[in-house]
């Protein structure tokens, strides 16, 4: 259901509110009102951005989260003095959008789609990347702010041993 809720979310904060920015946060992210802050001077400095991100990596890696298209491939020498890197897919950890992007975004903004087999498994396409194939399909441009860097909480459980045995029960 977390596309059907986020659907609703952003429609809902859209039609009641009329804002210029529409935030996405994911409960693993940790993050300042520097972030926050940051993201929105960005918009304002790139206006041909309907989307940008911060450089947040993948929960147990050091892969940064962030589809520039199909190749895997190295950034450019002109990305990485930018401020902001075109990207084709990225994350919802803390993106700030245009609400004014929602207006015309095909329907349904967010789907699961099985692999060829029907299957959950390699090859599927989850919701939050359907979401942003769909974004750049309907004309919009997603970025990643190269010099904003946010966390990803990691969850680690511990277990006591076994009174006196080093054993875990």
């Amino acid at each position: 259901f977390w596309g059907q809720v986020l659907t609703r979310m952003q429609k809902e904060a859209i039609n009641e509110n009329d804002p210029d920015y529409i935030f996405t946060v994911d409960y693993d992210t940790w993050f300042t009102k520097g972030h926050v802050y940051a993201l929105m001077q960005l918009m304002e400095r790139y206006p041909e951005y309907d989307a940008i991100f911060p450089v947040q990596i993948k929960r147990q890696s050091e892969t940064v989260m962030i589809g520039c298209g199909a190749e895997k491939r190295a950034f450019t020498e002109e990305e990485l003095n930018s401020e902001v890197i075109d990207a084709v897919t990225g994350h919802s950890g803390l993106t700030i959008f245009r609400a004014s992007a929602f207006k015309d975004l095909k329907k349904p903004w967010f789907l699961a789609v099985p692999n060829k087999d029907g299957e959950w498994e390699e090859d599927r396409l989850d919701e939050d990347i359907y979401f942003w194939h769909n974004f750049k399909k309907s004309g919009k441009k997603a970025g990643m702010a190269r010099m904003v860097s946010i966390g990803h909480i990691e969850l680690m459980a511990t277990f006591p041993a076994r009174a006196g045995s080093g054993e875990n029960v």
